[in-house]
This record gives structure tokens, C-alpha cells and sequence, in this order.
């Protein structure tokens, strides 16, 4: 359970977070949109948790890389297909997910320097 919390859990409840706050600041006001954010994140960071999991496990020399220069941008492109398709604000759906994004990692790296 330890491991399902701080692997999985606490990571999403912190993007769930971060990013719908995020999304409220740069404009994002309609409950359907803010629902949106929250929905796509619990099935891409799962995902980019669990991917990272196995990559660290692995012993890979190059996971962090692999991390932030692969699978992040893989994360961005989802979301931003996901936006575009679905976003009823007038947010531009690339500049919405690569900054929302870029807030949860940096938030992401600033609680893991703190914690």
C-alpha cells in the first residue's frame, strides 16, 4: 500500500493539483474543461509513473533522461491530441499542455528537493 501511495497516489492527487490550478490561471474557467484536465491526467500519469517505476527498477543508466527527454514530450503530445479534440475554452489546447505540464514537473521537483 506504501508503494501504491507514493509511486501512484500522491503523485496524482499532486498533478490533479498543480495542473487544474494551473489550468484556472491561464484562463480555463468552464467546469467541463477543468473536469477535462483532471480526467486526462489519471490516465497519463499512471501511466508515466509506472513507466518510470520500471525504468529506475531496471538499473537503465539513462532512465531520468529517458524520463524527461522521451516520455514527458510523449505525455505533452496526449494531452495536447486530447485538448484539441475535446476543449471548449478558447485556450490554444499545445500552449495549455506544455505549460501545465512544465508546472507539474517543476512542482513535482521542487516537492521531491523539499520531502
Amino acid at each position: 500500500m506504501n508503494l501504491l501511495f507514493r509511486v501512484f497516489l500522491k503523485p496524482l492527487l499532486a498533478t490533479v493539483a498543480i495542473e487544474a490550478a494551473g489550468a484556472f490561471c491561464l484562463g480555463v474557467r468552464a467546469a467541463r474543461d477543468l473536469a477535462l484536465v483532471a480526467l486526462i491526467n489519471l490516465i497519463t500519469n499512471p501511466l508515466i509513473n509506472l513507466a518510470a517505476l520500471l525504468l529506475r527498477q531496471s538499473g537503465f543508466l539513462y532512465a531520468e533522461a529517458v524520463i524527461y527527454l522521451l516520455l514527458e514530450p510523449l505525455v505533452v503530445l496526449v494531452e495536447y491530441l486530447f485538448y484539441r479534440a475535446h476543449l471548449e475554452s478558447g485556450i490554444r489546447p499545445f500552449r495549455l499542455a506544455l505549460l501545465l505540464n512544465a508546472f507539474s514537473a517543476i512542482g513535482g521537483l521542487l516537492w521531491g528537493m523539499l520531502f
